[in-house]
């Protein structure tokens, strides 16, 4: 037999025992799923795009315990990866280490049986971009009246949340999303965490929807946190040189009651920036110290 015959018979072998090995962890009598502390899903139909929805919901370890405190709500679009990242998150940072306020979190996941990609190209884009053959597009008016006028209220009446402290947070399409209800309803979420906005999406329609905000109004009164990763400047995105251009028109429109910052993520690229975008975001949102209304 040859050397080739024997590495292919041993990997055969190794492959047997290793499926008999996960048929033998699968079949486990004590076997369960993994959970989540302090977590509930929500099965919820949207009316405003006639889309089903799980809605993930983790409720501070502190809630049970305190039943007259009311706490900030973090709203995390792209649930499926960004519930269980910012659950641990949270409980490290504000349950075990104190660095940050307790908060409920609430998170979205894609719609069922929609592939994730469509999804996202439909929730959370503002417009149809010329030539664009996927005219799935443009959802993100009837995903945003879904979230004010049913999961929010929703939300609102079952949960003690502190309505002066509703956060949303969103990362690449959902930063684009979160860029859009800046500029379209800002007065839905008091902060919004915007993680490598895709400003560049159709032209650079948000920045067309900010100066139309703009010549109609004379104050924008939000909380608006930015990051993007440092590494995320190519020449067709330039998802960084966006970021700090619309930081700069922002700050040039002079609002009172808008609170700005954005910043470099360094060594981060577009898939390891969110991370590092939420944990500051977060930290930027909810110190320990609670501000002062």
């Amino acid at each position: 037999m040859s050397a080739l015959s024997n590495v292919n018979k041993t990997s055969w072998l190794v492959g047997l025992v290793l499926g008999v090995l996960g048929m033998a962890v699968i079949a486990a009598p004590n076997s369960r799923p993994f959970a989540l502390d302090h977590t509930e899903v929500i099965d919820f139909h949207a009316v405003a795009n006639d889309k089903d929805y799980e809605v993930y919901i983790r409720l501070p370890a502190s809630y049970a315990h305190n039943p007259t405190q009311h706490y900030p709500l973090v709203l995390l679009i792209d649930g499926y990866y960004a519930f269980p990242l910012v659950s641990a998150i949270n409980w490290r940072m504000s349950e075990r280490h104190d660095e940050m306020q307790e908060s409920i979190l609430v998170g979205i996941s894609y719609a069922k049986g929609d592939d994730i990609d469509d999804n996202r190209g439909r929730d959370f884009t503002p417009s149809i971009p010329p030539n664009k053959h996927n005219t799935n597009a443009g959802g993100a008016s009837q995903y945003a009246v879904f979230l004010a006028q049913e999961l929010l209220p929703y939300v609102l009446q079952h949960y003690r949340v502190d309505t002066h402290r509703k956060i949303f947070s969103g990362h690449s399409y959902g930063g684009l999303l979160g860029a859009y209800l800046l500029f379209t309803q800002p007065q839905l979420f008091d902060y919004y965490l915007l993680g490598s906005p895709s400003l560049w999406y159709d032209q650079r329609v948000i920045f067309r929807l900010e100066a139309d905000y703009a010549k109609q109004h004379k104050d924008l009164p939000a909380k608006v946190f930015m990051a993007t990763g440092a590494q995320e400047n190519d020449s067709e995105y330039a998802m960084l040189k966006n970021m700090f251009e619309l930081q700069k028109i922002l700050n040039s429109r002079h609002y009172p009651s808008l609170t700005l910052e954005a910043k470099s993520l360094s060594d981060e690229n577009h898939l390891s920036g969110y991370p590092a975008f939420i944990t500051q975001g977060l930290l930027w949102a909810l110190p320990a110290s609670p501000p002062k209304n």
